[in-house]
């Protein structure tokens, strides 16, 4: 059994218990096999204690928060942040290797303890924004690629993250995918479920342009007006009254949708499991987590090609669409309604947490451990 630090830049914490959960899982799954520490410092905004700290452990899994009074002066910042650090990297004992999780934050941190540790170190690279780096400069694709080329492996969730390394220099040999992980305890086909009497459409994200949820509204508008036999709920964390203010634009009627808040995972699913289709609209995905969750409970989905796990969908999964276009989404819709009876939600749920799902992805990790951490 190897010991594994996490050093992950997004991690759930006091401010946001969602702010990547999907590094937490994947924490989770490296720790079906392996023991994990995970170390994480961020800052409080209104603390009447200028640092506090907090361990939990269960089994091979433990987590260190580090949590220090936000301030705007810059130096103080960063002495608060690296005392809250050392702090807790103190309490943790030999590891065998340093598993970074995005780049942004933790990097270069990452680099420089691993040299000054002698441990090797792996990045799993979630940033949607390094999809931009293919449009850099010369000298700012040089740039990262130094850094990048640090590290003994690097794991993109998505093949189009692949392609991006290999267009900066990274070597293919350094570079191997690996999905972001889903928890199938809880992201599983309902086996009472009962067939709606309306077809159900779900959208869940953060309602950020880059998701095109108008152009989800203006497509459903266009099918209540050709088959009004169907609901569309949205969901998730963000601006919801922007997003009512477009459906009152647009004169959709209220019977026909449904607005649902932030709400934690374990009540997720039941959505997912309800829905007839899961509607993925955006611009650009590094992997596009909800599309994972929607296969894992059986739910065929409808989504852009965007640079996620879309581009790798087969036709057993759902349909794949060009971003950006309401007529094609609008068609894609009334096919999915033509078609209700013809998905095996079964056969997709199989197939995605044998891709997705803890064992699926503790599995390819501890390949990749053993191979660099036992080299």
């Amino acid at each position: 059994m190897l010991h594994i630090l996490f050093l992950p830049s997004w991690y759930p914490n006091l401010k946001n218990d969602l702010d990547g959960n999907f590094i937490q899982n994947h924490a989770k799954a490296v720790a079906i096999k392996h023991k994990v520490s995970v170390l994480f410092i961020t800052s409080i905004q209104k603390s009447s204690q200028t640092f506090t700290f907090e361990i939990k452990e269960k089994g091979n899994f433990t987590e260190y928060y580090g949590y220090y009074k936000s301030t705007s002066f810059f130096l103080l910042k960063i002495y608060r942040w690296l005392k809250c650090f050392y702090f807790l990297f103190k309490k943790i004992k030999p590891f065998n290797g340093i598993h970074v999780h995005v780049f942004k934050k933790m990097g270069i941190l990452g680099i420089l303890l691993g040299y000054f540790c002698n441990k090797k170190i792996i990045l799993s690279e979630h940033n949607s924004g390094l999809h931009k780096l293919i449009k850099e400069s010369v000298l700012q694709k040089k740039w990262h690629s130094f850094w990048y080329k640090k590290y003994d492996a690097i794991l993109p969730v998505s093949n189009s993250l692949k392609v991006v390394f290999e267009e900066i220099g990274i070597s293919q040999y350094k570079l191997n995918v690996v999905y972001n992980v889903v928890d199938t305890s809880i992201f599983k086909p309902n086996e009472n479920r009962a067939e709606n009497t309306k077809f159900e459409f779900l959208h869940i994200s953060n309602f950020a342009k880059i998701k095109n949820v108008e152009g989800i509204l203006i497509a459903f508008k266009k099918l209540l007006e050709d088959d009004p036999n169907c609901n569309l709920t949205i969901l998730g964390d963000g601006n919801l009254q922007d997003v009512v203010n477009k459906v009152n634009r647009l004169k959709i009627p209220q019977e026909n949708i449904h607005f649902v808040g932030k709400i934690m995972p374990d009540f997720l699913a039941d959505y997912y499991q309800n829905a007839d289709t899961f509607i993925l609209n955006s611009h650009k995905e590094t992997f596009g987590v909800v599309l994972a969750e929607s296969l894992c409970c059986g739910c065929p989905v409808i989504t852009t090609k965007n640079g996620g796990y879309s581009d790798e969908m087969t036709t057993d999964e759902g349909f794949v669409i060009p971003p950006n276009d309401s007529e094609t989404l609008f068609k894609a819709m009334k096919k999915m309604i033509a078609t209700k009876n013809q998905w095996h939600r079964d056969e997709i749920a199989q197939n995605a947490v044998s891709k997705f799902g803890e064992t699926a992805i503790s599995g390819q990790l501890d390949t990749i451990y053993q191979k660099i951490f036992n080299s």
